[in-house]
């Protein structure tokens, strides 16, 4: 597994833990690094790269959840 993928499914698991706990995705962008969550107005939030971001880590994540782990134990 390439050294992206691995960071991806780290940002991944942690996005999904702090969902499960309750996090928003505003929450989850400026826990994970996005600083620019933090000071957007609620309109440039809802258009940013950093929502769509997170959005995708999430729902990547509940995906795995749901079965697309076993993607992992392909053999390429």
């Amino acid at each position: 597994m390439t050294a992206y993928r691995l960071a991806r499914l780290d940002l991944m698991l942690r996005a999904i833990d702090l969902r499960q706990n309750g996090a928003t995705y505003r929450e989850i962008a400026t826990a994970l690094g996005r600083d620019d969550a933090a000071r957007l107005s609620a309109s440039d939030w809802k258009m940013s790269a950093s929502r769509s971001f997170v959005v995708r880590l999430v729902r990547d994540g509940i995906a795995m959840m749901n079965g697309d782990y076993r993607k992992l134990l392909r053999i390429r």
